[in-house]
């Protein structure tokens, strides 16, 4: 980041940092106006006796806490954090050790009462200080744990689906199967995925995906009966619906098959 303008997300790398470095040798009305449009809530703890006072604040901490914190500068920082003393072991580790560092952790705001997901950038200004800046990331992180639970989710239903189910790209290489198609196929994972898709299908299915291709594409699924090869050389009857999935970063086919074994 090159001064207050900069993209916020580029805070972690070192920009920061160097406003710091700039900064903290300044005073008067250039160190106020760049400290106070700094698009980051930032909090100055300055060292008092045994404790840390609140010492400054800037524009976007007096937004964040609903201007809140203007009525809290010169509060201790173990009374300030009387429920949080991981965070008070923070300013203190980089006062003492005068080291930068970042932690990530759920805060609930003293002015606010909400809790919100939080980093933190701690960084040492010397001779007495420790300026905090808070990045607010609640939706990246409730983003990224929507996506794990989903992630999760899936590979439980895929482990235990009755069905066989069967991933392949779009040149028929196996990208993954679950258990019953193993079962289904007479293969090890392991193998199956060395195989391609004109090992286990059957001429009928792979026509199929060819003249029905655009089909898939514009429609997301298609659904019919056909064969499977197994690893023995019979032929098993399935009823097969398969689609167009994200799988990674690309498009990948997944096709869900039950065995008609039984009802033929």
């Amino acid at each position: 980041m090159q001064g207050e303008s900069a993209d916020v997300s580029s805070l972690p790398r070192a920009g920061w940092k160097g406003w710091i470095l700039v900064t903290s040798g300044e005073s008067g009305d250039g160190y106020r106006s760049r400290f106070h449009r700094f698009p980051l809530p930032t909090f100055v703890w300055r060292r008092k006796g045994d404790d840390f006072v609140l010492h400054d604040f800037n524009q976007a901490a007096l937004a964040v806490t609903s201007g809140g914190i203007a009525g809290l500068v010169g509060t201790k920082a173990t009374s300030f954090f009387r429920d949080r003393e991981d965070i008070v072991d923070d300013i203190f580790t980089c006062y003492e050790g005068k080291v930068d560092f970042t932690t990530e952790t759920d805060y609930t705001f003293v002015t606010t009462r909400e809790t919100r997901r939080r980093k933190a950038f701690c960084v040492y200004v010397p001779p007495d200080s420790v300026m905090v800046h808070i990045e607010d990331i609640s939706e990246a992180h409730s983003a990224t744990k929507t996506m794990l639970e989903s992630e999760q989710r899936y590979k439980a239903l895929f482990r235990s689906s009755t069905d066989a189910v069967i991933v392949h790209d779009f040149s028929g290489r196996f990208l993954d199967v679950n258990p019953t198609a193993c079962q289904q196929l007479g293969y090890t994972r392991e193998e199956i995925l060395e195989l391609r898709a004109t090992d286990v299908y059957s001429e009928e299915i792979l026509a199929l995906f060819r003249g029905y291709q655009n089909q898939l594409i514009e429609e997301g699924y298609i659904t019919f009966e056909t064969e499977y090869k197994g690893r023995d050389g019979r032929m098993i009857p399935v009823d097969v619906r398969t689609g167009i999935i994200d799988y990674g970063d690309r498009k990948a086919v997944l096709t869900i098959a039950r065995d008609m074994t039984e009802h033929r």
